[in-house]
């Protein structure tokens, strides 16, 4: 379960060394469903109400090539995997989750009207247009979809079992280089790690900004999502508690290496935009 920074990432560590042609999505033949033994979900935003997964997904999900599955996929896909497998997940601020996908929806257009077309951010969480504004990463998590406003407290607690004893790393973005750290030494990655932002949304309006109406209604409906959040950071100070100095020297110093890429980052994009 991941964005697109860390499915980059992911894909950058996990490819097989031995190149082989990318498979097309046979829905969408533009869309490649494995490439050098990754598989990128990228269809499971919108998630089928029975979470039913077909039998090309089934198919890929199989093959004795598959080295990783990314994407926002949910828990239950290890069912039909060939081999050995374990989850990793990155959670997100349930609050910055929500105002991002909205800035995201609103920032993009579509030729036919959607349903959220003209929608405030308010009326977004009050009146959802889909089932992916409520909860839904404790949906994905614990492997269900109830309908709206249906999520529950039995639900919380399975996707808390989940993740501690399915996800053998479990992080959060705002603290994205020590879980990226955690996935490396996890996983035993050896390319280098550096990244540059992405999907940044320029029109994304800042959770202090928010109404205070706005922001107790998006807390209300991601309750659950709120409190599996904190249990996730709770998981992952547990996880960084355990690490020895050799890692938080490493931590350091990746760190350092990255606020210098945002610094040429952040000067290339001023520069573009003057220019």
């Amino acid at each position: 379960m991941a964005g697109t920074t860390l499915s980059k990432c992911i894909q950058s560590q996990c490819a097989s060394e031995n190149r082989y042609k990318a498979e097309p999505d046979p829905e969408y033949p533009w869309k490649y469903m494995i490439h050098d033994g990754v598989y990128y979900y990228w269809r499971g935003f919108f998630k089928p109400p029975d979470l039913q997964v077909t039998a090309d997904v089934q198919r890929v999900l199989a093959r004795g090539d598959l080295r990783a599955v990314v994407g926002h996929f949910w828990f239950g896909f290890h069912r039909y995997v060939s081999g050995p497998s374990t989850y990793a997940t990155m959670l997100r601020d349930p609050v910055e989750r929500i105002v991002s996908l909205y800035a995201h929806l609103v920032e993009h257009e579509f030729p036919q009207p959607l349903p959220y077309h003209g929608m405030s951010l308010h009326e977004f969480v009050t009146n959802p247009p889909f089932r992916e504004v409520d909860n839904d990463q404790t949906r994905r998590v614990a492997g269900e979809e109830p309908q709206l406003g249906r999520c529950t407290t039995a639900m919380l607690k399975r996707a808390k079992q989940n993740l501690r004893q399915h996800f053998s790393v479990v992080g959060v973005t705002e603290r994205f280089d020590e879980t990226l750290m955690l996935l490396k030494q996890t996983f035993g990655w050896t390319k280098s790690l550096s990244y540059y932002p992405t999907n940044q949304s320029g029109i994304r309006p800042t959770t202090s900004s928010l109404p205070p109406e706005t922001l107790d209604a998006v807390r209300e409906r991601n309750e659950l999502d709120l409190k599996l959040y904190c249990f996730a950071q709770e998981l992952l100070g547990e996880a960084i508690a355990k690490q020895d100095e050799a890692f938080h020297d490493e931590l350091a110093a990746f760190q350092t290496s990255q606020r210098g890429l945002y610094a040429k980052w952040a000067k290339r994009i001023a520069e573009h935009a003057q220019s």
